[in-house]
């Protein structure tokens, strides 16, 4: 911890590298978003959401998710198009990366009334594979995707992408 005793302790090394981050990825994140910049954003949330800074720690979140969000969108329309194929591995780290967001956002909102912004759009986004099936590189086409609204006749919680239900009925 050479670096802490530059800054004096450890609460103000980490303020001095969280601010430094957060000067120079915003221009980056707004130029080119990808998924380090989804990564940078759910940190900077969870950095300022543990200094009790909840009305920042939303707004990267949001960022976060918008952005997870748009490249999703963009990785499931590239899958059609052979040239720009990502690997399974990013697929994977994409998908994980979205449900990150969704679940920060539901750990923000504890305890505070406040909307749901990822409510109606992880409907369709496959759960994240199994660390095994991740760590060996297996592949499914059959995953389940969580299904946000309740029906009462049906109290399943999971569908597959063929929209057969599983859980009970």
């Amino acid at each position: 911890m050479a670096g802490v005793g530059v800054y004096g302790s450890p609460f103000l090394a980490s303020h001095h590298f969280a601010n430094l981050i957060r000067g120079h990825s915003m221009s980056y994140m707004a130029q080119r978003p990808d998924i380090n910049a989804v990564h940078t954003l759910i940190l900077l949330s969870l950095y300022d959401w543990g200094k009790s800074n909840g009305c920042q720690a939303w707004a990267y979140t949001e960022m976060a998710t918008r952005m997870a969000q748009g490249i999703y969108s963009r990785m499931k329309a590239n899958t059609k198009d052979v040239s720009g194929v990502n690997s399974s591995t990013q697929q994977e780290m994409i998908t994980r990366s979205v449900w990150t967001c969704f679940a920060l956002d539901c750990m923000l909102r504890c305890g505070r009334y406040g909307p749901q912004s990822a409510q109606v759009e992880v409907l369709d986004i496959p759960l994240p594979m199994s660390e095994d099936d991740f760590n060996i590189g297996i592949e499914s086409t059959l995953r389940p995707t969580f299904l946000a609204r309740y029906e009462m006749e049906t109290p399943s919680l999971l569908t597959d992408n063929d929209g057969q239900r599983h859980g009970s009925q």
